[in-house]
């Protein structure tokens, strides 16, 4: 299931380029599984002393590992458990979280996540709206920004709505797991990925 079905596609064993696509082609948002090699993208992000060419690269990499991680935790999941869909900036917030499904999400943006947060069935604001608005709820994007030193001037960022600079400027990840699997997964998911991502605004 996906988010935004009228823009989603389902990504094909062969990864397609925007240069493959044409001229000022924009690809839409796309989706892939837990065992996927991801498709081409932009921007740098490092793990570790490796430098990571492509965000969704990053992504693959841990959740790959991640199954491992799961296992020894015994709590065994499988590809067919979980759904990753990529959305580029400029990007438009999901509408709602499917039902069925518990979310771990991340805003990346210039070589660096900045935040990864999760959103069980109940919590739908958060995972739709919550952190494009500051003062929306604790511990939001938004709100991090604009208490940031380092965004004064920066360029397009409006801190009396952070929420346009977050659509325009960041690349979002929304990591959907069957919700069968509970809140402790989604909670250890989002935990290795504080960890092995280091997002700015996770300390």
């Amino acid at each position: 299931m996906t988010l935004m079905a009228s823009k989603a596609r389902s990504v094909q064993r062969q990864p397609v380029t925007e240069e493959a696509a044409g001229d000022g082609a924009k690809l839409a948002p796309t989706q892939t599984d837990f065992q996927r090699d991801s498709g081409e993208g932009r921007g740098a992000v490092f793990e570790g002393n490796k430098i990571m060419t492509d965000w969704k690269a990053g992504i693959e990499e841990a959740l790959k590992d991640f199954v491992a991680v799961a296992s020894l935790a015994r709590a065994p999941v499988g590809p067919e458990d979980h759904q990753v869909e990529y959305l580029e900036a400029p990007h438009t917030p999901p509408r709602h979280l499917p039902a069925g499904k518990i979310a771990v999400y991340g805003f990346w943006h210039d070589g660096e996540w900045l935040k990864i947060g999760m959103a069980g069935p109940k919590s739908n604001a958060r995972y739709t709206s919550h952190h494009y608005n500051p003062n929306s709820a604790g511990s939001t994007l938004a709100a991090s920004l604009v208490a940031d030193p380092r965004m004064s001037g920066w360029p397009g960022f409006n801190p009396s709505a952070p929420g346009g600079w977050i659509k325009s400027a960041t690349n979002r990840v929304n990591i959907l797991l069957d919700s069968r699997h509970g809140m402790l997964l989604a909670a250890l998911l989002e935990s290795y990925l504080h960890v092995r991502l280091k997002p700015r605004y996770e300390k």
